[in-house]
C-alpha cells in the first residue's frame, strides 16, 4: 500500500486540553530524573495509555489496515532549553519502531522538525497540540530552542511494515 505522504499531522487539543499542564510538568520531572536515551528522557505518565490509545487511533486514520503488535510501549520527551547542551542530530527510530508519534505540548516559533526523504528536506512547525506521524525508518532532526522550553512527547509502536512504506 503506497502512501501519498510522508507524515501526517492531528490536532489532539479536544482530547488533552485538560491534561496538557499535568503533562509538561511529568516531562520537566522525567528530565530531572535523568532516564535518559539518545537526546531523550522517559516519562512516567499516570495518562500513558490514554495518551498511547490516542496515537494508535491517530495512525489507523491514516494507515487503515494496520495491525498493531502487542509490544511494551514507552513515552520518552524530548526537551529544550537555555540549559540542554546537545545539538541537533539527524536520526531515526527504524530499529524500534514501525510508526513514530510526536505529541508537541509546547512549541517555539522556528524549532520544528526536519524530516529527510528520497534526499529532500521538509521543515514543520507543528503548534501546540499537534501530533505528528511518520514511519519509524524516516530520517528527521528536531530543532533545539536555547531560549525558550520546547517540550514534546514521542511515541513508538509496531505493526504491519507493507501498511506503511511510502
Amino acid at each position: 500500500m503506497k502512501q501519498d505522504k510522508i507524515f501526517y499531522l492531528d490536532n489532539l487539543k479536544k482530547d488533552i486540553k485538560n491534561i496538557r499542564e499535568d503533562l509538561i510538568k511529568e516531562c520537566i520531572i522525567s528530565t530531572q530524573k535523568k532516564i535518559y536515551n539518545h537526546y531523550n528522557y522517559q516519562v512516567f505518565s499516570k495518562h500513558h495509555d490514554r495518551l498511547y490509545s490516542l496515537f494508535i487511533n491517530s495512525c489507523k486514520k491514516y494507515f487503515k489496515d494496520i495491525k498493531v503488535h502487542n509490544s511494551p510501549t514507552k513515552l520518552w520527551t524530548y526537551c529544550t532549553d537555555k540549559d540542554y547542551s546537545e545539538g541537533e542530530v539527524w536520526h531515526n527510530h527504524a530499529n524500534s519502531c514501525t510508526l513514530c508519534g510526536v505529541l508537541y505540548l509546547k512549541t517555539v516559533k522556528n524549532c520544528g522538525i526536519d524530516l529527510r526523504h528520497n534526499n529532500e528536506t521538509i521543515y514543520v512547525e507543528p503548534k501546540n497540540y499537534d501530533l505528528l506521524i511518520f514511519p519509524g525508518f524516516l530520517d528527521h532532526k528536531p530543532r533545539i530552542s536555547k531560549t525558550k522550553r520546547r517540550i514534546s512527547l514521542q511515541f513508538e509502536i509496531f505493526c504491519d511494515k507493507d501498511r506503511v512504506l511510502l
